[in-house]
């Protein structure tokens, strides 16, 4: 008898790796994908890459927080863009939260524009976001007293990062 399961195919970002070695990722539409060991080390997964994962419902006991699991994965084709891409926010932010998986304390709005190809209004707006979803943290510097706006942000992925 052959069974086949229907699944879901996302574009999946890897943000988190745990100490038994399996991991999680976030799909397009932000849901959480659980990755489990035997995958992760036939791929090699590390932390903010991307792949294309086919995935199922995650067990019922499971599935309010990570919706989804990944029972076959690829990575993604890395392909030279034609010009301006439009990226969504959510692709932004991936991206953004991928490059601050990788700072090892902290970091400047202008030097994660940078390292992820982004003009520094698009960048402070997506740390914003992720910032307001609680996935990073900020420190405002102010140059002088009494001004009504921080002079510029430092980024870090925890307040560890400030010390």
């Amino acid at each position: 008898m052959t069974t086949f399961f229907e699944t879901t195919t996302f574009s999946v970002i890897i943000d988190t790796t745990t100490f038994s070695g399996s991991c999680f990722g976030a799909a397009e539409d932000g849901s959480a994908v659980f990755f489990n060991a035997r995958i992760v080390h036939a791929l090699g997964l590390q932390e903010g890459e991307l792949v294309v994962a086919s995935c199922i419902p995650n067990y019922e006991d499971k599935r309010n927080d990570v919706p989804w699991r990944c029972v076959n994965a690829t990575r993604a084709e890395a392909s030279a863009p034609k010009g301006p891409v439009k990226r969504s926010a959510v692709e932004v932010d991936q991206q953004v939260y991928g490059y601050m998986l990788s700072v090892a304390d902290y970091c400047l709005t202008n030097e994660v524009a940078e390292a992820v190809d982004l003009d520094t209004t698009t960048a402070g707006n997506s740390l914003n976001r992720l910032f307001n979803a609680e996935r990073v943290v900020k420190a405002e510097v102010y140059s002088r007293p009494n001004l009504e706006r921080s002079s510029f942000n430092l980024w870090a992925l925890t307040s560890e990062g400030f010390k």
